[in-house]
């Protein structure tokens, strides 16, 4: 329901930002804005330059509603290719994210909306996406090799993901986060 709800929710932001203009303080456009607060620093963010940044809010999210349905769900090997097709459209829409938040200022983007950060994300997505795929080969009795090679590329993923937490991007988690990060 709450995917649903996000995804009308944008789709109908999506068709306004078409028809109209949106600017705070200004007579030729509609004045709105949005407040959005960054996920790991609380710090509050106004739009008011158009929809951007509430669209990129409102898909962050629906890619975290995404993961927390997933990561929820109990693994069995029915359940398998639903729960990796989550993480992988989580994965997805933070790419999008990273794509659409190009065109916001580098002070509006917060944590959330770094080019770093939303890699990071894509990365752990992927690598819960081939966990699953792991998890599947595991609970099939599939040949010690294959399980193996699943288990390597899923270490790769989250190796990646982990890689990509340097410089001010790990200082920031670790505050906002509470616990040292080990690169």
């Amino acid at each position: 329901m709450h995917k649903n709800l996000l995804i009308f929710y944008y789709n109908g932001l999506r068709y306004l930002n078409s028809q109209f203009k949106f600017k705070l303080h200004s007579d030729n456009a509609i004045n709105i804005a949005f407040v959005w607060r960054d996920s790991l620093s609380g710090t509050e963010y106004l739009s008011n330059e158009g929809l951007e940044l509430e669209m990129n809010s409102i898909l962050y999210n629906l890619a975290v509603c995404l993961h927390n349905m997933a990561s929820s769900l109990p693994l069995s090997k029915d359940s398998v290719k639903f729960i990796s097709h989550e993480f992988q459209f989580a994965a997805w829409i933070f790419q999008e994210i990273g794509k659409n938040s190009e065109s916001l200022d580098s002070h509006m983007r917060g944590i959330d909306f770094r080019t770093d950060n939303l890699a990071r994300l894509v990365a752990i997505e992927l690598a819960q996406s081939q966990y699953c795929f792991f998890k599947k080969a595991e609970l099939a009795g599939m040949k010690p090799e294959l399980i193996a090679k699943v288990a390597r590329q899923t270490w790769y993923y989250f190796s990646q993901a982990n890689s990509l937490v340097t410089g001010t991007l790990k200082s920031e988690l670790e505050k906002y986060c509470n616990y040292p990060l080990k690169t």
